[in-house]
């Protein structure tokens, strides 16, 4: 039997209550220690950090479905948009390294291969853009695309905005006369 269960409820009581009430014992309570933290640097001489830009559009695979020509027209939409909002503009640097970032599967392939041989100089946007189109970009002539409008038809079931968009994509980046479209 333990010494606690052979006290009463009433004894057991006036026990909690001197643990309670009762004082601590006369030990001298430490000293805190304090520890000076220095003095922040004044405004002019912090370090400057600067928030990572994010360029928000989709990302770009490499697949034959996909219009190089278009996915280039949102870089140049996001970084006009980032610009006028938000007041931010990128280093041709920061745009290469942004841009590279939504490159997905083959085009990430195509990029390590490509990263290989390239100059730090030649990290930037203008040359990026140079060699998508020339890797993914069509050759199409005037003609050429023309045959392609004229060649895809609506589709039993497909809406007529998806039909639109279809025919907007092909002929995207050229100038198709309006009536080739129809």
């Amino acid at each position: 039997m333990d010494w606690w269960e052979a006290l009463t409820p009433n004894q057991q009581r006036a026990m909690m209550k001197r643990f309670l009430v009762q004082p601590p014992a006369a030990t001298p309570a430490p000293q805190p220690v304090v520890i000076q933290a220095p003095a922040p640097p004044p405004a002019q001489e912090r370090p400057n950090r600067r928030k990572m830009k994010r360029l928000h559009f989709e990302d770009f695979k490499g697949t034959a479905g996909e219009s190089v020509e278009a996915w280039l027209a949102t870089i140049t939409q996001e970084v006009e948009r980032q610009a006028s909002l938000g007041g931010d503009t990128s280093t041709a640097a920061e745009l290469y390294y942004g841009v590279t970032a939504h490159l997905k599967d083959a085009a990430t392939k195509w990029l390590i291969t490509l990263s290989e041989n390239i100059r730090e100089e030649d990290k930037n946007l203008a040359y990026l853009i140079k060699m998508m189109r020339k890797k993914y970009g069509r050759r199409d002539n005037m003609f050429r695309i023309q045959q392609r409008l004229a060649a895809r038809v609506q589709q039993p079931g497909e809406r007529l905005s998806d039909f639109a968009t279809s025919l907007t994509s092909i002929g995207f980046g050229k100038r198709v006369p309006a009536d080739t479209h129809l």
